[in-house]
């Protein structure tokens, strides 16, 4: 069968599975590869913005890839509406786009 590139991530994939385009465990596989790459893209993203012969970070905003949470301004209802506005914006796009539901 035909595997997209289209799964970019665990929303996609799991939006993909509630329609119906996507196997529910080719979804748990997919799922499961997603995580490992974001772990691993953390591992190297936190090892490329830190300099260990001056003992200090390249990431001066203190949440390097974070939501805003680390921001006492922003607060979990603002960080949840703004991950749920993005998540069915991009959802919304594949859908529409990609998968043409």
């Amino acid at each position: 069968a035909h595997t997209s590139g289209g799964h970019i991530n665990g929303a996609v994939t799991l939006g993909l599975m509630a329609v119906g385009k996507c196997h529910p465990l080719r979804a748990a596989v997919y799922l499961v590869a997603q995580l490992v790459g974001s772990i691993a893209g953390a591992a190297i993203l936190d090892g490329a913005t830190y300099g260990e012969a001056h003992d200090f970070t390249l990431d001066r905003t203190g949440g390097l890839g974070s939501n805003g949470r680390q921001n006492p301004a922003v607060s979990l209802g603002r960080a949840f509406a703004f991950e749920f506005m993005g998540t069915f914006l991009l959802m919304y796009t594949v859908l529409e786009t990609a998968v043409n539901v």
